[in-house]
């Protein structure tokens, strides 16, 4: 049982879905941080883009950007609350 709350707490602090964090590796880890490559539906990005009314993934780009360094200083903030 310990095993599974383990897994899940990991899951919710990193922000790994349960399948990223089954398929990590030593090699995912990059000094203060782990780097997976999920594959997810290529559904995904077309459709973010109708709701969001950009034609092209390259206008769409800075907006992923800013939120890949929310999600960075926010792991940045909870690793020196634990």
């Amino acid at each position: 049982m310990a095993y599974f709350r383990d897994v899940f707490l990991f899951c919710f602090f990193s922000g790994l879905r349960h399948s990223d964090a089954n398929n990590l590796c030593r090699s995912d880890i990059k000094g203060d941080h782990i780097e997976v490559t999920r594959v997810t539906p290529a559904l995904t990005p077309n459709v973010v883009m109708k709701w969001t009314g950009h034609s092209d993934y390259s206008s769409m780009k800075p907006y992923i950007d800013i939120v890949d360094e929310i999600k960075a200083s926010s792991m940045t903030k909870l690793n020196g609350l634990l």
